[in-house]
């Protein structure tokens, strides 16, 4: 049982002698003291002495997380509240585990971690990317430890490094994981092809607004392994070249959306420098120009555009043909409306270069924006770009950006409120998201004054009774409307302002009932856990 999210209370009705309502009266049970779960660690006789050499060598790097949350609290995860994926240990001393968004989309729920096959752990989300499907989970010190002790055979996956750390199509490479059974395997595969999605081939919004990918040159293999879950893609001697992982979608068949999950390959080269960062300190920061580019065909792009710079055209085409691909550039589709980028770049910009780097590929504009050594601080970035036929120079200072994940939940009235993430005001569009709030009505409870008034959710709360709300410690400092007036047997009205994705303002009447649906607050404090409140 987890107290965390849903205090044990009893209910009693207190009778009355009058001939006023009954009422109710609640009390909430202490939590018993347990101490936590340890594994007993099964020394080396719980992994694996047979099967492939890639399997026995991968084994003590490769694990399976298994993700649950309460559904009511679902920000990022799917709607079923529960996931499961393949993540791969990078670093044994710390506990941190690589997997994809889809195994570790929120750090409000509970993970578990099994290495080597044979123990489990508890574990807790501790970044998540804010740009690609990659998030890092840190499982439970104390259990490593004593797994460590217990000659349990853990070791640090060995990553590849250089031009090693890329895919290119057509090259031979070994796929190490899982299949749905939890049964390790290898196989043998080729890869046909790293582009990245645009057009009609790029991931889809979501009609619940969610976390999309963007900027990502995928790996696609032309015989993806039967049933294959997720792992690794490694060379024969076992360095991972790239991460496996499941991304999440939604697709359109017959007027009804459809959750799809499908496999890619992340290349190494673009979770290295998080890896790195993660070396110097478990919050880094990743730098951003607040767009989403797309390739265009070079060949189109010259017909349309007219003259093209030499350097950058020979440089696009050497790297496009060393990945066996049309001739490609990178062009920005669209611009962030509340973003860095705003007011300098625009769609159909084609990238030249960043900082100084000639830009052929996505992963440029990103290596383009790492800071040297000497400037750690965010400085203006020159980036030169094709536009109207002409280069023109534009000035932009990167955006810091840390992991993508709540921190706070409120939920008053029935209303479970969030920090506006950004893949909403990505979803807004450049008329809405300047005038968004700073809080987001991520979804309703069941039954509560907030649904009884048929108020929708996915949309921003800007006032409360006249008063203009601009965090969740307004809203719980505002919310105070809810209490009964001297006299009263329920709590009084209270108006609110809400703002729809599309623009469209509400005006809403509620009345709070602070004895079934009290507030709360869902808080994650230093330690990584998450801790419920009731406000009274």
């Amino acid at each position: 049982m987890s107290r965390a999210w849903s205090p044990l209370k009893i209910w009693r009705c207190k009778s009355v002698a009058d001939a006023s309502p009954e009422e109710w009266q609640s009390e909430e049970l202490p939590v018993p003291s347990r101490p936590p779960r340890r594994p007993d660690p099964p020394g080396r006789f719980g992994v694996l002495t047979g099967g492939d050499r890639l399997v026995r060598q991968l084994q003590a790097s490769l694990v399976t997380i298994r993700f649950r949350t309460d559904q009511r609290f679902c920000t990022e995860a799917l709607e079923s509240g529960s996931a499961e994926g393949v993540g791969l240990l990078v670093d044994v001393k710390r506990g941190l585990v690589l997997t994809d968004r889809h195994s570790a989309p929120q750090s409000l729920g509970a993970a578990e971690v099994t290495l080597a096959g044979c123990a489990t752990v508890d574990a807790e989300v501790l970044f998540i990317h804010p740009q690609h499907n990659i998030a890092l989970l840190r499982c439970d010190p104390v259990a490593m430890s004593m797994l460590l002790k217990g000659h349990v055979p853990l070791k640090s996956a060995r990553i590849a490094q250089g031009r090693k750390a890329g895919l290119r199509a057509g090259e031979d490479v070994h796929f190490v994981g899982f299949d749905s059974q939890g049964n390790a395997f290898s196989a043998e595969c080729k890869v046909s092809a790293v582009y990245l999605p645009s057009g009609k081939d790029e991931f889809p919004p979501w009609t619940v607004p969610r976390f999309r990918e963007r900027n990502l040159e995928i790996a696609v293999l032309s015989d993806t392994p039967e049933d294959a879950r997720g792992g690794v893609l490694c060379d024969a001697r076992g360095a991972v070249r790239a991460l496996f992982a499941s991304f999440d979608f939604q697709t359109s068949r017959r007027d009804c959306q459809q959750e799809t999950t499908e496999n890619f390959g992340i290349p190494a080269n673009v979770f290295l420098p998080l890896l790195e960062a993660m070396k110097k300190t478990s919050s880094p920061e990743v730098r951003s120009l607040d767009m989403e580019v797309a390739a265009v065909d070079l060949a189109t792009l010259a017909r349309s555009a007219g003259k093209l710079p030499k350097k950058w055209m020979q440089a696009v085409l050497k790297r496009c043909g060393q990945q066996g691909q049309v001739a490609r550039a990178i062009c920005v589709c669209r611009v962030l409306a509340t973003g860095v980028s705003k007011g300098r770049l625009r769609p159909g910009d084609v990238l030249l270069s960043v900082a100084g780097k000639t830009i052929a590929c996505a992963l440029d504009v990103e290596e383009a924006l790492v800071p040297s050594k000497r400037k750690r601080e965010a400085s203006e970035v020159a980036i030169h770009v094709l536009r109207d036929q002409q280069e023109v120079v534009e000035y932009v200072t990167p955006g810091i950006l840390g992991s993508e994940d709540d921190a706070e939940l409120v939920i008053w009235a029935g209303l479970v409120l969030r920090r506006t993430p950004r893949c909403i005001l990505e979803r807004c569009g450049e008329s809405v998201a300047p005038r968004a709030g700073g809080v987001f009505v991520q979804s309703l409870l069941a039954g509560s004054p907030a649904e009884t008034q048929s108020l929708h959710p996915h949309c921003f709360l800007m006032e409360l009774n006249g008063k203009a709300v601009r965090s969740l410690s307004d809203v719980l400092l505002l919310g105070q409307h809810e209490k009964k007036p001297s006299g009263e047997k329920r709590a009084s009205y209270v108006r609110l302002l809400l703002l729809d994705m599309n623009g469209q303002e509400h005006v809403k009447a509620i009345q709070p009932d602070p004895l079934f649906f009290p507030t709360l607050t869902l808080q994650r404090n230093s330690d990584g856990q998450w801790h419920c409140t009731q406000r009274h």
